[in-house]
């Protein structure tokens, strides 16, 4: 019994000192706010001003970004739940037609293939002058406009492959391998240990759970853990030993 304690101790010894890992992130480009938002290791700024889209497109590249690009449908939904919270009902991004009548690509020329338009490509070919995609923070669904500058203008900067945050371990359930921790919203925490690995994404309030195959664990055990971004970006790994109880054969 005694023995059990000693061992308990030490693990959650090695867990506190993980946690107290300063948060580490990569050098961030110069012109990234620190209100930027970030998701699987992108950052991500709203602003307003009196712009049309190429004067949107060199600002956010003036500050070593661009206009947003949303790839994925889990991207769209952090984005619109961002736009909500700065109660924005909608911005602009990095997606367009202008070069070609209902092709549409994103701000490198590339042709998207995610897509969450509100009307159909036929409909939005009848407003020959609404050629640029704004996000609706209502639904979630895009739709075109015109993108002029006439008015105030909302739209989305994003810059690329910043790392995540190291992520933080805060609770190990030495009964049954369940590892929780804190991280960036939307990143993918991977931790090894015993020749395999586990990942989970975070939720929306940057938690995650890491559920080991614990029977297979037993004794002194080298963990690492880290978080991957959105474009393959890594925050630092974190090594640390600890012992697991595992089940008897």
């Amino acid at each position: 019994m005694k023995l059990r304690k000693n061992v308990i101790t030490i693990i959650l010894t090695a867990v506190m000192l993980l946690g107290m890992y300063p948060t580490v992130e990569a050098k961030a480009a110069s012109g990234i706010p620190s209100s930027a938002v970030a998701y699987q290791g992108n950052k991500y700024q709203l602003y307003y001003g009196r712009m049309n889209y190429r004067q949107a497109k060199a600002f956010c590249e003036k500050k070593g970004g661009h206009l947003a690009v949303i790839e994925t449908s889990r991207e769209n939904t952090f984005l619109r739940a961002y736009l909500r919270q700065k109660k924005c009902t909608s911005a602009y991004f990095g997606v367009t037609d202008y070069r070609r009548a209902g092709t549409w690509t994103d701000v490198n020329g590339k042709k998207i293939s995610y897509k969450n338009w509100k009307y159909s490509l036929k409909a939005m070919l009848k407003s020959p002058g609404k050629r640029y995609a704004m996000l609706m923070n209502s639904n979630g669904k895009w739709v075109n406009g015109d993108f002029k500058g006439n008015t105030k203008t909302a739209f989305l900067c994003e810059w690329d492959g910043a790392a995540p945050s190291t992520p933080k371990v805060t609770s190990v359930n030495v009964r049954t391998g369940v590892v929780k921790g804190k991280c960036d919203k939307g990143t993918t925490v991977k931790l090894s240990v015993g020749g395999r690995m586990y990942s989970a994404k975070t939720d929306s309030s940057g938690v995650f759970r890491l559920n080991l195959n614990y029977k297979n664990l037993r004794g002194w055990q080298t963990v690492k853990l880290y978080a991957q971004g959105k474009h393959q970006s890594t925050s630092r790994i974190v090594s640390f030993k600890a012992y697991f109880l595992g089940k008897k054969k």
